[in-house]
């Protein structure tokens, strides 16, 4: 039997926890994955609405662009009020009412947004996809650190589009990385653990960084239910700095192509609505 206090504690336990976001199709179906098991907790999001510097994209990632934002922004409707809970699929206007906050943020290091964030007392930060970079006066505030969810395996693939690189070079598996946030240095923190799964080639990239996110988020719903039980987070150092890649230039993009490699498929978009997002 479960000692009185003991189940008080596991009745009222509450946290707060702040999501650093981007606001895409990823990031969208990972709050879908998460904040149905976080109802009871202090939930903030703040997001970007890019990840990088303002750079010239080529036709090709203006597309994909266009497939991860608005066009999926577009058609993300939801099922409606009389489908079960856990059929639910959750756009952004409906995650909004879900949380204490949600805006925009792109100056996560200015001394206003640090001291807004101090006086919520946050628990945990978790970054997923979020497009700025944290220094270390935000990265001391909660209570229990700053965790990301990387899009790829680390520290073979830090950086940016991951799971491009892998299929350019010829990998097999795919994967995310949970890990801390510890410094400035980019997806160079301790690692948590890892989802690892097959590559698909004959789906696009959009299609397979997708599939990466119910992996990726049970990681999250394992550290947070440690932190419940008060279990300490295990991890391990990354043995070496890996490679770090950045967008991929006219040439990469050329030789993807040719590998009969692709980034995002129109025929896709309504199997993914339907097989992730219920629509």
């Amino acid at each position: 039997m479960i000692p009185i206090l003991a189940l008080l504690f596991i009745v009222i336990f509450r946290m707060t926890i702040i999501f650093f976001i981007n606001r895409d199709i990823y990031s969208l179906l990972a709050l879908n994955l998460l904040l149905l098991h976080l109802k009871n907790h202090n939930i903030h999001v703040f997001y970007t609405q890019k990840v990088g510097p303002k750079r010239d994209l080529s036709d090709k990632l203006l597309i994909l662009h266009n497939y991860e934002t608005n066009w999926f922004i577009g058609k993300a409707t939801p099922v409606g009020d009389q489908t079960p809970v856990r059929l639910r699929f959750f756009t952004f206007n409906e995650v909004k009412k879900m949380c204490v906050s949600y805006e925009q943020n792109d100056q996560p290091n200015s001394p206003e947004f640090i001291r807004r964030i101090n006086a919520l007392a946050p628990d945990i930060f978790i970054s997923i996809r979020y497009g700025k970079i944290f220094r270390e006066d935000i990265l001391k505030i909660p209570s229990h650190g700053v965790i990301n969810l990387h899009s790829g395996l680390l520290p073979a693939y830090r950086g940016v589009m991951p799971t491009f690189w892998a299929m350019l070079n010829n990998e097999n598996t795919i994967g995310t990385t949970l890990h801390w946030i510890d410094s400035i240095k980019i997806d160079a923190g301790p690692i948590i653990a890892q989802s690892i799964q097959n590559l698909d080639s004959n789906h696009s990239y959009l299609w397979n960084v997708i599939n990466l996110y119910p992996g990726g988020c049970n990681l999250i719903l394992d550290v947070l239910q440690q932190i419940k039980n008060g279990v300490g987070v295990t991890s391990i150092p990354q043995k070496y700095d890996g490679n770090y890649y950045s967008f991929p230039s006219q040439d990469e993009l050329d030789s993807f192509r040719k590998k009969g490699l692709c980034l995002s498929d129109l025929n896709e978009m309504d199997i993914i609505l339907k097989q992730f997002f219920k629509l």
